[in-house]
């Protein structure tokens, strides 16, 4: 073996390890492929219906394919996939796919019905698409430009990477039967958005405390071609929808509309992808912590620490207790400032609260009723049930069902 084959085999070896590392750690699946499309080795569960998937949708013939730049596109069913081409070894390395977003199971339960796909069928795409990862697009960029480094030492800008939205006929194959059919565009689930409107809505300054905020979750391709582009149209089309949802919570229509002109004059003079999204969650943070002072500025500053540690742990079971432990007030002086402070006890404040939650999940999901009461440490579904009827006038399937029913 030369010097140079064997730089080669210990660079593969290198590129071996972070594939399978990516994969364990992340679920993505990766494809060392030669430009016939043959498989050299791969790490994933579903290796042949992952791979046959990407050829039935890639806008790209790999034996045509120039250079080193990465190469993104997603497919009529919202799948993203990356490739790096490899030109001197006439192969490349694919990943994918993944979701950019949480997507509803019944919309492919609804799709495959349509196109009448055997049952067989039906439960080898769904069984598949547990295993898909929901990565937004900056994440999934940084898994690839791992894989990048091990390849040619280097890490490809966001802007080096040459982006394609893909919806073409052939997409409609059936992936399992190769029946046709047509399969209208989806932006999949609209939880992460319902989430985050009503973070702004509610002026909830720790409902995405732990969430990435940095770019919006239900977006389509707005610039083909473009990633600074895509992620200024993506970020000001949010701007208008946290703008409508601040004046909602109360805050000035005059001074949220004014807020949101400084901000997308901002985002127009940003020159980088990254930049735009970091400057959108400064701009989330603010509308945010403008509504929760408004929304608590006429509260004692033990109340609004109270609102606070209840917004901060509304999925657990809130103590009495540790909040008085926190501002060190005893629990009957803490209730009697509350109800003066907000005209409700500190109980149905928190039912209240978590009552929100529920219908943003009942709305957004496809959760069981159980599921959801334990999500948000509920005493029983019963429990949970009985609750939600009380403050909304109908139970959690009854209004399942109204919102999910043709308007």
């Amino acid at each position: 073996m030369t010097a140079s084959e064997s730089l080669q085999s210990h660079r593969e070896q290198d590129l071996k390890m972070i594939c399978k590392t990516l994969h364990h750690v992340t679920g993505i699946s990766l494809f060392f492929l030669d430009r016939n499309g043959n498989v050299l080795w791969a790490y994933s569960k579903w290796e042949n219906h992952m791979k046959n998937f990407f050829f039935l949708n890639c806008p790209y013939s790999l034996s045509s394919i120039q250079g080193q730049e990465p190469l993104y596109f997603s497919d009529s069913l919202h799948l993203s996939w990356m490739v790096i081409p490899i030109p001197a070894r006439k192969t490349v390395l694919l990943l994918g796919p993944v979701f950019e977003t949480e997507i509803i199971p019944a919309f492919f339960q609804k799709e495959m019905e349509f196109r009448n796909m055997s049952v067989s069928s039906q439960i080898h795409l769904l069984k598949m698409m547990k295993d898909i990862p929901v990565l937004p697009y900056l994440q999934f960029y940084q898994y690839m430009s791992m894989a990048y480094f091990a390849i040619y030492g280097s890490v490809p800008g966001i802007n080096d990477v040459l982006l394609k939205h893909c919806c073409p006929e052939s997409a409609t194959t059936d992936l399992f039967e190769k029946n046709t059919g047509s399969i209208p565009k989806s932006h999949g689930s609209r939880l992460p958005e319902k989430l985050m409107l009503e973070g702004v809505r509610t002026g909830n300054i720790h409902l995405f405390s732990e969430t990435e905020t940095t770019s919006p979750s239900i977006v389509g391709t707005l610039s083909n071609g473009d990633p600074l582009r895509q992620a200024k149209n993506a970020i000001i089309t949010q701007i208008a929808l946290v703008t409508r949802a601040a004046v909602e919570g109360g805050m000035d229509a005059e001074a949220a509309y004014s807020l949101s002109d400084f901000y997308i004059q901002r985002i127009e003079c940003c020159t980088v992808a990254d930049e735009v999204y970091a400057l959108s969650k400064e701009m989330y943070q603010t509308f945010v912590q403008q509504v929760h002072e408004i929304q608590t500025q006429n509260y004692s500053p033990i109340v609004i620490y109270m609102c606070t540690y209840i917004d901060k742990h509304i999925r657990e079971v809130i103590s009495l207790e540790e909040m008085a432990k926190g501002v060190g007030y005893d629990t009957y002086y803490l209730t009697t400032l509350f109800k003066k402070d907000t005209g409700k006890t500190i109980k149905t404040y928190i039912l209240e609260k978590k009552v929100e939650q529920a219908k943003i999940l009942l709305s957004s999901t496809l959760m069981e009723t159980q599921e959801i009461s334990d999500r948000l440490s509920f005493q029983s579904a019963s429990y949970f049930c009985t609750q939600f009827k009380k403050i909304t006038g109908e139970s959690p399937l009854s209004y399942r069902k109204r919102v999910h029913s043709p308007k």
